[in-house]
């Protein structure tokens, strides 16, 4: 990691989204695992055993579809990522969807050349039990309903798992990957363990900056 500008090891994004639930379902309830939404932009790459906290906007009483402004920073005030949560059908757009998101020239592109603005795939996915309680055991922030039952029956997957198993398989390419942003919407309730769930992704900006190339 320190050979491409980075401090050390670097956390993956996704794993910050673990952060949320235990906000989450204290201001939503158990509705945010149903139609909840996050969306996040990160800005500052945190290192193994860095402290991260949750700021959210605080949500208005008594409203169906809301959605707020929220942000990770550090216990130092550092700014992490910023972008918006949700539950329900708000009229506003997601953080990241209010974002231009725009493709380069191929012949700009070095490390993302073979990948191309279209390109779809699919695969078949799905989570065990046992691994999701084996990621619990580095995890301080949790909901009770991933291990055991849930309301909705078997355990369900944290954030982190699902955004994982949602990523979208690339052709191999040379380099060093970072999350850059990140947005996970529930629309039919959660995802469990031990069921199979087929993904589906489409590569929709492929584009470079002076410091790195990027995909969306």
């Amino acid at each position: 990691a320190k050979k491409v500008g980075m401090r050390g090891g670097v956390v993956a994004g996704t794993v910050h989204l673990d952060l949320f639930p235990p906000v989450m379902v204290r201001e939503f309830g158990r509705r945010w695992f149903e139609q909840g939404a996050v969306s996040l932009f990160f800005t500052y790459a945190l290192l193994h055993g860095e402290e991260v906290r949750v700021v959210m906007q605080a949500p208005p009483k008594g409203t169906k579809d809301a959605q707020v402004e929220t942000r990770l920073e550090t216990t130092g005030g550092r700014l992490v990522a910023r972008g918006t949560v949700s539950v329900g059908n708000p009229k506003e757009k997601p953080y990241l969807q209010t974002l231009e998101l725009e493709s380069s020239p191929r012949e700009q592109l070095r490390i993302l050349k073979g990948l191309e603005v279209g390109w779809q795939t699919s695969s078949d996915v799905s989570e065990t039990g046992d691994a999701v309680e084996k990621s619990l055991k580095n995890c301080e922030d949790t909901v009770e309903w991933y291990s055991g039952k849930s309301p909705w029956g078997r355990a369900i997957l944290p954030p982190s798992h699902v955004a994982r198993l949602m990523q979208v398989r690339v052709p191999e390419a040379k380099g060093v990957a970072f999350y850059g942003a990140t947005e996970l919407r529930y629309v039919n309730g959660p995802v469990k363990v031990d069921v199979l769930y087929q993904t589906k992704g489409k590569i929709i900006a492929v584009g470079v900056t002076n410091k790195t190339e990027y995909y969306w």
